[in-house]
């Protein structure tokens, strides 16, 4: 799950120059749910409740990821509130 992480941080950050937080908390996103999914095979499958395993490990393997993407749009919402930009519209500089 790691490699796939950083393999996805460093093509994102090619493919979307300028913006590296998105690629960040894609790939940071990527990295804790698989490791989430990993747990739950673990649980469900060998019957492992460790508390490394399941409990606080676990949930914030879930609620991470939530939070990062939860704050990137709330970053992106007050940029553009600061700019006067609407919804739809882009920067100047990344009109191109």
């Amino acid at each position: 799950v790691a490699n796939l992480a950083i393999a996805t941080l460093g093509i994102l950050s090619y493919w979307i120059r300028g913006d590296f937080w998105t690629a960040a908390v894609i790939a940071t996103s990527i990295w804790l749910l698989g490791a989430a999914a990993i747990h739950v095979r673990e649980m469900v499958g060998e019957g492992n409740y460790n508390p490394g395993n399941a409990g606080v490990v676990f949930y914030m393997d879930i609620v991470g990821p939530l939070l990062l993407i939860a704050l990137l749009i709330y970053s992106r919402r007050a940029d553009r509130a600061r700019t006067g930009l609407t919804d739809g519209q882009r920067p100047v500089e990344q009109a191109r």
